[in-house]
């Protein structure tokens, strides 16, 4: 409807001039296709960069604590499991854990992972202790933003 009640208009607008139609028509197109990509955010250059952390494109206080804050502690050890934890009532759409920075994710100094529970936390401490078992776990809690170490893979399966 929107591109419909734009061409009607490009199309008015020409009208008013009959002898330079063409070129009224092709110039408001022009403008009307440049008005277009200004406004996606990889041509944007008013898209402020507070906005993005990663492949981010939606503002996401999460994501910038866990991937831009987090990272840059001083007292974080590499290689990392980050558990992210996960409450009833927490935002579905404000998910961190994604591992995008490399192919595949036992790559990345720092891994970030759903804080499944005691029940379940253990297959993710026993696939490290056999793969890199000097990986140090975290748990950060989203709420709190507060981070809990939890200690070397190998030492966790015990």
């Amino acid at each position: 409807l929107l591109l419909a009640s734009a061409a009607a208009g490009i199309d008015a607008a020409a009208s008013a001039w009959p002898r330079r139609r063409a070129s009224v028509r092709a110039g408001l197109t022009a403008g009307w296709l440049a008005a277009c990509l200004l406004v996606l955010p990889e041509f944007n250059p008013l898209w402020a960069v507070p906005h993005r952390s990663g492949d981010e494109t939606f503002e996401s206080p999460y994501m910038k604590a866990v991937k831009v804050d987090l990272p840059t502690a001083s007292d974080l050890r590499r290689p990392a499991v980050v558990l992210i934890t996960y409450r009833a009532g927490d935002d579905p759409n404000a998910e961190a854990v994604y591992n995008t920075d490399v192919a595949w994710p036992d790559n990345a100094p720092i891994i970030y992972a759903h804080d499944l529970g005691p029940a379940r936390n253990p297959e993710i401490f026993r696939y490290y202790a056999d793969r890199q078992p000097d990986r140090f776990f975290y748990r950060w809690d989203r709420r709190t933003g507060r981070v809990e170490e939890l200690g070397v893979a190998r030492d966790l399966v015990r």
